[in-house]
């Protein structure tokens, strides 16, 4: 990637509706700009390809996209397509208000926990016999969505708890050799609860405490799923944030600091430079890689 992308601040996909679905080549007609833009997103996306191959880059990581891929992605990720015109799909859009809307039922709010978690896991690849089960499932909640506009039906919930749990079904079978699950499952919800709760404020002790597990827990279930210590995840998920906010707001540098928890601003530029060798000032201008 040779050069600086465009870029929007916070893609308002959704201005007012909690969930749809769009084919990928309709997005481009609803935003009125190129594709290949990059964005913040503000809601939960999962990207069905259906035919062609392309490739999606979600803050600042390659995925290679084939037919019977999908992308699971997280509010407030930078991700843009490199050759949108290549590949035909659907796109669904989840706010989380969308989850909100009979909250009273268990299974609803189980759903949330669920695609948090799923969008941690990121790209996933249908398996072949069950791409046909996936795309009439696809149908029927596009189906749904068009004869209830305004207001999610308990139909439309019901279908996305199917295919959240469908996905997940998936996950699991891709998984089912790897012996830590458990503790797979326990260091997503940390770095899921990291992104939610984030400030450099937040040390290790806190998010034990939210988790209500000893350190000791956490310690040896992030080491054996991402070969790092929790305050490892915790500054990665940091600096992560801190790259989103440089390349796709208009934020000045100290801002951004702020919004992570440095009250000092030289902390926030000494904290950024120790993990990617640049200033804060210097990335910002850098080109993307």
């Amino acid at each position: 990637m040779s050069e600086t992308r465009p870029y929007s601040d916070s893609v308002q996909i959704l201005p007012a509706l909690k969930f749809n679905v769009l084919a990928i080549e309709d997005f481009v007609a609803l935003m009125e700009l190129d594709y290949s833009q990059t964005f913040k997103i503000n809601c939960y996306t999962l990207i069905f390809i259906t035919s062609g191959q392309t490739q999606y880059v979600v803050d600042f990581k390659v995925y290679d996209l084939k037919e019977g891929d999908v992308l699971l992605l997280s509010p407030g990720q930078v991700f843009y397509c490199l050759t949108p015109r290549r590949v035909k799909g659907k796109m669904i859009y989840l706010m989380e208000e969308f989850f909100h809307v009979n909250s009273e039922q268990d299974f609803v709010v189980g759903n949330y926990s669920l695609l948090m978690i799923l969008c941690q896991k990121g790209k996933l690849t249908i398996s072949s016999d069950r791409k046909p089960n996936f795309y009439c499932l696809i149908d029927l909640i596009t189906s749904e969505v068009e004869t209830f506009k305004d207001r999610p039906s308990i139909i439309l919930q019901q279908l996305i708890s199917v295919l959240l749990n469908s996905l997940e079904r998936e996950y699991s079978r891709l998984e089912r050799n790897e012996i830590f699950i458990a503790e797979k499952n326990l260091a997503l919800k940390f770095k899921v609860l990291v992104e939610k709760d984030l400030s450099v404020k937040n040390n290790v002790e806190y998010f034990c405490s939210k988790l209500k597990i000893s350190k000791s827990t956490l310690q040896k279930a992030t080491k054996l799923v991402f070969q790092k210590t929790p305050k490892d995840i915790i500054e990665e998920v940091l600096l992560l944030e801190a790259k989103r906010l440089l390349k796709v707001s208009n934020l000045h540098i100290q801002e951004v600091g702020y919004n992570l928890g440095f009250t000092d601003p030289t902390n926030f530029t000494k904290f950024f430079k120790r993990n990617t060798g640049l200033t804060p000032n210097n990335f910002r201008k850098k080109k993307f890689d």
